[in-house]
């Protein structure tokens, strides 16, 4: 179950929304104070201001947000060294994105293996949009860009679409990346 502390009142009070999510593995929270969780079975939701959770399509491993509200994830799509690594989109946000989405989508047959899609009140499209590489851990930066582990351990940051190995640091299970712009990582 999620929890949230309570400065005021010295305790953690049970998250709900409207109806109990239990089964949490991951978390990520947004500036503004928005739960973003993976469930045991890799659903992915995110607690609206109406305080209902709402689904996110496709199956997540790892989930990250950043400063600027990036949602970033790792999928359950097996790859070389990980796993698929998508970040979210809304199309009233990036139109640019959601135009590439649709061209995918209609190539395929509505099947784009690149990018899972919902509806949210058939007002709010929005999808995931599969980035190239892979990994198993993710972090985001105030620069809204990610930070990967992938299976050898190894460290990348997502830079003019590559990523980049960070070969002064040591081989990582699991990152971190804070306001400031600070890595951690637990080796």
């Amino acid at each position: 179950h999620l929890y949230q502390y309570d400065i005021i009142q010295n305790k953690y009070t049970k998250i709900k929304g409207d109806f109990d999510l239990g089964s949490i593995s991951k978390v990520s929270v947004s500036n503004d104070g928005t739960p973003y969780v993976i469930t045991a079975s890799g659903s992915t939701y995110y607690l609206n201001a109406a305080n209902k959770w709402i689904r996110l399509p496709g199956c997540a491993s790892d989930i990250a947000v950043g400063n600027g509200g990036e949602v970033y994830k790792i999928g359950c799509d097996i790859r070389a060294n990980g796993y698929g690594i998508f970040r979210l989109f809304n199309n009233e946000n990036n139109e640019d994105s959601y135009k590439q989405h649709r061209r995918c989508r209609r190539k395929k047959n509505n099947n784009c293996d690149d990018c899972s899609y919902a509806y949210d009140n058939k007002v709010n499209k929005q999808y995931w949009f599969r980035l190239s590489g892979s990994g198993v851990r993710i972090a985001v930066a105030p620069s809204g860009l990610p930070y990967i582990v992938n299976t050898s351990g190894m460290i990348l940051s997502y830079e003019n679409e590559n990523w980049t190995p960070i070969i002064t640091a040591g081989l990582a299970r699991d990152i971190e990346v804070t306001n400031d712009g600070e890595i951690f990582y637990i080796d």
